[in-house]
């Protein structure tokens, strides 16, 4: 199972990035997680957008799912059969994404299958298993861990959220966490639920996480520092994950 980061940045996208994307190929599947603006193109380089199994929206705050209308265009034309393609996100997106849409656009419902996310339940995208758990988040959130049925790896993306038992139970044992780490250090007050550098090395220890990438960090945090601080609460080496990267999950 192959994770190829197509974003990173937080809230918007940061000078030559995107927001949050990554791509999840195995041997009969290909799974994006969250949409953010810049991810669309990204997108393209590695695969044609047609050829998308499954879409999971982690949450609809802007820089997880944007370039969903993007890829809307994208699959109209140019004109033909269009195949649904299968979108896991919160209860509600169906009514959300529309109420945003434009006027002279299909509705999404005639471009996807919506299936609402809810906590702890599992489901199959052809050989990948994925159970969801939702986070601490001031927008209702889901962090997923996506297991290769054929030869057990298994991936978990915390997506955005505080400290939360139910990540950390969710992640418990993964080869391969990818945590956000939006703060350097947590600021007195957050009132949205983000985790710092070294709350998300403290989430790989605990978890027993064989390895730890860190995304989604603030504009104005210093990434090696991020990656030393989370070194240090977890205890194993720390990857940035950065646009292009591919990670090969359980080798």
């Amino acid at each position: 199972m192959e994770l190829i980061i197509l974003g990173t940045s937080a809230s918007y996208p940061q000078a030559g990035k995107a927001c949050s994307g990554y791509l999840i190929k195995s041997t009969g599947s290909n799974l994006l997680i969250d949409l953010g603006s810049g991810v669309l193109g990204n997108l393209q380089q590695h695969i044609d957008p047609r050829d998308l199994d499954a879409i999971i929206l982690s949450h609809l705050h802007p820089d997880h799912f944007t370039d969903i209308f993007s890829l809307q265009i994208y699959l109209e034309f140019p004109a033909g059969a269009i195949r649904k393609i299968p979108l896991f996100a919160p209860p509600g997106s169906d009514r959300r994404l529309a109420a945003l849409s434009w006027a002279n656009s299909k509705d999404p419902t005639e471009l996807f299958e919506f299936t609402d996310l809810a906590a702890g339940t599992s489901f199959n995208i052809a050989d990948l298993i994925v159970t969801a758990a939702e986070t601490e988040h001031a927008e209702t959130t889901f962090a997923v861990r996506v297991e290769d049925s054929t030869d057990g790896a298994s991936l978990t993306y915390t997506a955005d959220t505080g400290p939360s038992p139910q990540v950390e139970e969710l992640a418990r044992g993964t080869d391969l966490l990818l945590a956000e780490a939006t703060w350097l250090r947590r600021p007195d007050s957050d009132g949205v639920g983000h985790l710092s550098a070294t709350e998300a090395g403290e989430l790989a220890e605990r978890a027993q996480a064989h390895a730890l990438a860190l995304t989604h960090l603030g504009a104005d945090v210093d990434a090696s520092q991020a990656v030393q601080l989370a070194k240090s609460a977890f205890g194993k080496n720390v990857e940035l994950a950065t646009e292009g990267d591919t990670f090969l999950v359980g080798q």
